[in-house]
Order: C-alpha cells, then sequence, then structure tokens
C-alpha cells in the first residue's frame, strides 16, 4: 500500500512538473510593441495645379543615422504656384515602402511641416487621420515671390497613441521617425 502511494505521489508530481513548464511565459503571447520607422528615403512629389508639371525632391540617408551624410535635394518652386504635395517614407535597405505603414496607422503618425519665413511657402491643407486630426501625408503648397529658404520636415510616431491636433512638434509623447530639413528657392 505504501509504494502504490509513493507511486501515485511520483506520478503527481511528475504530472504538476509538466504542467507548470508548459504554461511557462514562453507560451504567453508576444506583444508587439508599435516602434519607429527606418527611413531612408524620403521623397516629395509635386503636382503644379492646372498643369501636367511634376517634379520629385528626395532626402536619402542610404547608410543610416551615424554614416555618411545624407543627398539632400534642393526644392526649386515656380513663383505664385500652387502644388498638391504627397510625401513618401521609404526603407530601401530592407525594400519597405513606410509611406503605407504611416498610412494603416494614421492615429499613430504625424508630419510637420516647418517652411523658414524666408521661403515665401506657405504649406495647407493637410490630410487628416480616422479620429480627424493631421497626418500630413498629402499637402498643398503655395508659393509667392522669388525667395530662398528651407522647408524642415518631421514625421512624429505617438506609439501609445493620443495624438492631438493641439501637439507640438516636440510633444513628450511621441517621437521623432525621421526630422530633415530642404534647402529651398522660388524662382
Amino acid at each position: 500500500m505504501i509504494t502504490k502511494v509513493k507511486y501515485l505521489s511520483t506520478i503527481a508530481v511528475a504530472a504538476i512538473a509538466l504542467f507548470t513548464t508548459s504554461c511557462s511565459k514562453d507560451d504567453d503571447p508576444i506583444i508587439e510593441e508599435n516602434e519607429n520607422e527606418v527611413i531612408t528615403t524620403v521623397k516629395l512629389h509635386f503636382k503644379e495645379q492646372g498643369t501636367t508639371n511634376e517634379l520629385v525632391y528626395s532626402w536619402k540617408d542610404a547608410d543610416g543615422p551615424g554614416g555618411n551624410a545624407p543627398v539632400i535635394d534642393q526644392i526649386a518652386l515656380q513663383p505664385g504656384q500652387t502644388y498638391n504635395v504627397s510625401l513618401s517614407f521609404l526603407d530601401e535597405v530592407n525594400g519597405e515602402d513606410i509611406t503605407e505603414e504611416v498610412s494603416e496607422e494614421s492615429v499613430d503618425h504625424r508630419i510637420y511641416y516647418v517652411p523658414s519665413g524666408s521661403s515665401n511657402i506657405q504649406i495647407t491643407g493637410l490630410d487628416k487621420d480616422d479620429k480627424n486630426v493631421t497626418l500630413g501625408l498629402n499637402s498643398v503648397w503655395t508659393t509667392t515671390s522669388a525667395s530662398t529658404g528651407t522647408v524642415r520636415i518631421v514625421l512624429r510616431h505617438y506609439a501609445e497613441g493620443g495624438k492631438l491636433e493641439a501637439d507640438l512638434i516636440g510633444d513628450p509623447k511621441s517621437s521623432t521617425d525621421v526630422d530633415i530639413q530642404f534647402s529651398s528657392k522660388v524662382e
């Protein structure tokens, strides 16, 4: 009888050990973090309103942060014109178009445009996300008279969501995916 109890106890201990190891943390669902994007190329696609004229300007950092300096086109626009502009983000190292991800996760992203006062470029008409907060993949650029200046473009990532229209460019609840500055001229 003692041997039978000992045998059953051994089986019970083995069953408990098997149960606890099969329910280890390895079987817990993996929660993916909504991390910042890897962006090596940013392209601005300009379509001059009322014409078929199209222009593309890009920023390329092929080796990523910390390596060689990025190659940046100068934005050259005509005075007194209006352009429909779309933005694309690429990770050319991994062959990915990040624009689609930014669009799909629109409530977690926002693009800020900061033209210098001397640029004579006004940027309006930024598209919105599903919650009617600025996204900025599409915009309208209007030029006035001849000038030179800069246009800063910043893609911010709101990993925890909660993006509001009043958020400033450096809001602590977001982080920077890319922060670039193009030189510009209107001539």
